[in-house]
């Protein structure tokens, strides 16, 4: 199915925005050789460290944001690319965007948040690399 989202959020590497996320914190920070190396690499990541890891910026700190590009309209796609396992779809789905499609290289992460949200049924996860 293709998708025109209205608005696109894209995680960004560790070091590379300076969000208070555990890696801006210096908290989990992993350094393994091949960091980010592929799909294998991110399944046991996941697998072995299960804690919640903002890569951008967390949602109080978008949440203006995001309401004001959208005008105030709930109703939007949202695309989110890269998402790992943010709380950012959480939250916002929570707060009304309910139609958001979140992709990742890790089997592991989108079936861990597949599971964690399935009370929240406006939310797609999808198997794909962007790059």
């Amino acid at each position: 199915q293709a998708i025109s989202p209205q608005v696109v959020v894209a995680a960004m590497p560790e070091g590379a925005c300076c969000g208070d996320g555990a890696a801006a914190a210096g908290r989990h920070k992993v350094k393994e050789p091949h960091y980010g190396s592929g799909p294998e690499y991110w399944n046991d990541r996941y697998t072995r460290q299960t804690f919640l890891f903002e890569w951008l910026r967390q949602h109080k700190h978008i949440a203006d944001l995001v309401d004001e590009i959208c005008g105030g309209v709930r109703d939007v796609s949202i695309l989110h690319l890269g998402c790992g396992n943010s709380e950012l779809p959480e939250k916002l789905y929570d707060a009304g965007y309910h139609n958001i499609v979140n992709t990742d290289t890790s089997s592991v992460v989108l079936e861990q948040m597949a599971a964690r949200n399935k009370h929240r049924p406006g939310l797609a996860w999808v198997l794909d690399d962007c790059m």
